[in-house]
């Protein structure tokens, strides 16, 4: 509507993206806490070793979609000792690229975790170090994941972005 001082929803977005861009030149930190759920979309495993305990060391391939606050695409590489029982620890990496309330980017986050025989995952995860690109350059955080095939999951992420 001509002479409305309505914005549209696009300027609306031009004028965060400003604004959060200027806050970072300004060197002025953003705290968030993300939360969302997981989609497992591709996993494959490769034996290493088995180990004289019964245990077997393996390497594992993962493609899943984060949904909720973080909206992308997470591959993951992992190394896990699995038990007979079907228990694991395992650690990692997840490569996000995607896009964390309204910024887009990538990072890595380091994962440590476990899971039961029953299949259900759990652990922490960090924000690796300098990991961090394009809206996303700057970080830094930590959180924890909760993960169930077939069933409920969740992740959060307490960031602070500069």
């Amino acid at each position: 509507m001509k002479g409305s001082n309505v914005l549209c929803e696009p300027e609306l977005e031009n004028i965060y993206e400003l604004f959060t861009q200027n806050l970072i030149v300004l060197g002025f930190i953003m705290k968030g806490h993300a939360t969302g759920t997981i989609e497992s979309k591709n996993w494959s495993f490769q034996p290493v070793e088995e180990l004289e305990n019964g245990c077997k060391l393996i390497r594992m391939g993962a493609v899943d979609l984060f949904h909720g606050s973080i909206e992308g695409e997470a591959k993951a590489e992992f190394v896990a000792m699995l038990r007979s029982d079907n228990s694991s620890e395992f650690v990692g990496m997840y490569r996000i690229s995607g896009t964390m309330d309204g910024h887009s980017g990538k990072f890595l986050l380091a994962v440590k975790g476990s899971s039961d025989s029953k299949g259900v995952s759990q652990g922490t995860w960090q924000v690796v170090p300098g990991s961090a690109y394009a809206a996303l350059r700057g970080l830094t955080g930590s959180g924890k994941f909760r993960y169930q095939s077939g069933g409920a999951s969740s992740f959060s992420l307490d960031y602070d972005l500069e």
